[in-house]
């Protein structure tokens, strides 16, 4: 009889529970360094505006009006932008800042596993603060360039990009979890179940031999599984005829002995 018993104990239930185990960790390996470069894309992309603001300024022999320089700023999504060139340190854009600087961060050398810390850490930090960006101008426009921003708005963008990463790696996994689920059950379990079936049937009646199991598996080790089985099988069947011939002929020698 079979046991009607937890799913998760049974050879399914554990495969399923490895697959969404191994889909889940293969997740957080692709995801955590996806937001990483994505943090590191999006500060990048800051600098890059912040010096294109900043050379519009020095284009203009610093002559431009309050509201154009705040206009500059605000489409950077910095506050201060702060050119060096020529061993000469200049603050070009300027805004007050709401709070003192947090945490500076320096991209012209950073390492990847630096980067993944940083972006595990802008992602649980939940105060907003004010952080500094060390980075290298672009063409050889200087020799570095700083800015400072706030840090909520990145936080938020990299939040979205990782809902909709691991919205689509969901997904995908699923997916992924469900085939692998399917053909392993198919290759692995239904004939696995086929020999247990095999099993119940032939303990039922041992003397009948059409209830002997047949090797048809696929998979060597199955097959090989079966074949010792239905040698066993033949063995028994042999030793339980040849039992029920030794019987039958004690009786008829009784009958006659009377």
């Amino acid at each position: 009889m079979r046991q009607n018993g937890n799913f998760f104990r049974t050879l399914s239930g554990r495969l399923l529970l490895l697959v969404v185990a191994f889909v889940m960790l293969a997740e957080v390996l692709i995801l955590v360094p996806s937001i990483a470069r994505f943090r590191e894309s999006y500060l990048m992309l800051r600098l890059e505006k912040a010096q294109i603001a900043s050379l519009a300024l020095l284009n203009n022999a610093g002559m431009i009006a309050p509201s154009l320089e705040q206009e500059l700023l605000s489409n950077a999504g910095v506050y201060n932008v702060v050119l060096r060139r020529d061993e000469m340190r200049q603050l070009v854009l300027s805004s007050p800042l709401p709070e003192p600087i947090f945490v500076t961060y320096d991209l012209r050398n950073s390492k990847p596993l630096i980067l993944i810390k940083d972006a595990i850490l802008a992602v649980l930090s939940q105060s907003p603060h004010i952080m500094r960006v060390i980075g290298t101008p672009v063409q050889d426009a200087g020799l570095l360039i700083e800015i400072t921003l706030p840090t909520a708005p990145l936080r938020a963008a990299m939040l979205d990009y990782g809902l909709r990463v691991l919205g689509l790696s969901a997904l995908i996994s699923a997916v992924t979890a469900g085939l692998l689920f399917g053909a392993v059950r198919r290759l692995i379990v239904n004939p696995i179940r086929r020999v247990v079936d095999h099993i119940q049937a032939y303990s039922s009646a041992p003397e009948d031999s059409r209830n002997m199991i047949s090797p048809t598996a696929n998979l060597q080790e199955l097959f090989e599984a079966e074949a010792a089985l239905q040698a066993m099988q033949a063995e028994i069947t042999g030793a339980l005829r040849q039992k029920e011939h030794l019987a039958q002929l004690g009786i008829a020698v009784a009958k006659i002995s009377h």
